[in-house]
């Protein structure tokens, strides 16, 4: 299970294994919201910032212990705060919010590997 806890800063994304929460490894560094995973549930993915957010990946594994990998980033810039993730993990479907000019637009992006996994 994947969530955002406020402790006196920005929201902070963690991850913890149903229905025991007692045990959570916190995900994101220096804020974290709108988790997203991969249908195998190996790779997380969120948002980090409002406007010109920050999108990024990290690897989960729940063997033998729940551990993540340190976020990695992904891509960045003016993204509206709702996105999805494609089920294999490639592909991630955001609304661009460019400036005034233009019109927001659907925009999908291939992304990189972050593992073989």
């Amino acid at each position: 299970m994947a969530y955002a806890v406020s402790e006196g800063g920005p929201p902070e994304l963690y991850v913890a294994q149903y229905p025991d929460l007692s045990d959570r490894v916190r995900v994101s560094k220096g804020g974290g919201g709108a988790p997203h995973w991969r249908r195998d549930g190996r790779e997380l993915f969120f948002r980090q910032g409002t406007t010109q957010g920050r999108f990024f990946v990290a690897l989960i594994s729940t063997t033998p212990a729940l551990t993540a990998s340190p976020p990695a980033l992904l891509f960045y810039g003016p993204y509206d705060g709702i996105f999805d993730v494609t089920a294999d993990g490639r592909q991630v479907l955001g609304i661009y919010r460019p400036p005034m000019s233009e019109q927001p637009h659907l925009t999908v992006l291939d992304l990189p590997r972050v593992s073989s996994q």
